[in-house]
């Protein structure tokens, strides 16, 4: 595998500041290199936070963030 991601797991998370770090090490845990896109859907809690937390500590991670909820 060379280290490059063979898969992408898409997060799409609203108002998810209870789940969104969960469902992350989740995705960890499978043992399968991945890329990680979470898509924060205009949250009004700490998903953008915590999201911006996993992009810093964590390799192949990309954060979008939605303007308005879609």
């Amino acid at each position: 595998m060379n280290g490059e991601c063979e898969t992408t797991v898409i997060i799409p998370a609203y108002n998810a500041e209870k789940t969104l770090m969960r469902a992350f090490l989740s995705t960890r845990k499978q043992g399968i290199p991945c890329a990680v896109v979470i898509i924060d859907d205009n949250s009004k809690d700490q998903t953008a936070d915590i999201a911006k937390y996993i992009l810093t500590h964590f390799p192949n991670v990309e954060v979008l963030t939605n303007d308005i909820n879609l």
